[in-house]
């Protein structure tokens, strides 16, 4: 009956010993005044909060992003120095079509331009690792409110709100 209060009594003992020195692994690294410095981050991959590609300017847990798609996004970070939860929201603006888009066909009218503005509030975890490299999930609700028109049509509106997951690998230095 002595062997399970004990056992248990060595677990928690060991797992706290254990995890004042995993804190102390992850600081060795750290300058002392980290929260005044900042960081950069660039990334790449699909996401909500940068589209394609994006840079982020990071201070302590708050973090400014630009994406490459004309989004701007604000992001806070739960453990700036580490694995971390993320929370932020983002907007942006768009125009005209791609190259490699289909013209955009609503009741039997092709219109030749698109004009676009979008946001959202999302959330995610960050994987920092040590040497700078981070991959991130995450998933935003998206509202994108888009406007069509040709030359001499009636101009067309049409909204949306959807789900939009994103994973992203990035380096911070």
């Amino acid at each position: 009956m002595k062997f399970l209060p004990v056992s248990l009594l060595l677990v928690f003992g060991s797992s706290s010993v254990y995890s004042a020195e995993v804190e102390k692994l992850t600081n060795i690294d750290r300058p002392v005044d980290s929260d005044n410095e900042l960081s950069y981050i660039i990334s790449g991959g699909v996401s909500a909060f940068e589209c394609m590609v994006g840079v982020e300017v990071k201070k302590a847990s708050h973090s400014v992003g630009l994406g490459i798609c004309g989004q701007l996004s604000y992001r806070y970070y739960s453990n700036p120095y580490n694995d971390s939860f993320l929370y932020g929201l983002y907007t942006g603006y768009s125009s005209g079509y791609h190259q490699y888009e289909d013209k955009k066909e609503i009741d039997g009218v092709k219109y030749e331009d698109k004009k676009g503005i979008f946001a959202g509030v999302g959330i995610g975890y960050r994987w920092q690792k040590p040497s700078g490299w981070n991959t991130t999930l995450s998933m935003a609700i998206h509202y994108m409110e888009e406007e069509y028109s040709n030359v001499g049509q009636p101009k067309e509106k049409q909204t949306s709100v959807i789900l939009f997951p994103g994973i992203t690998v990035g380096y911070q230095f």
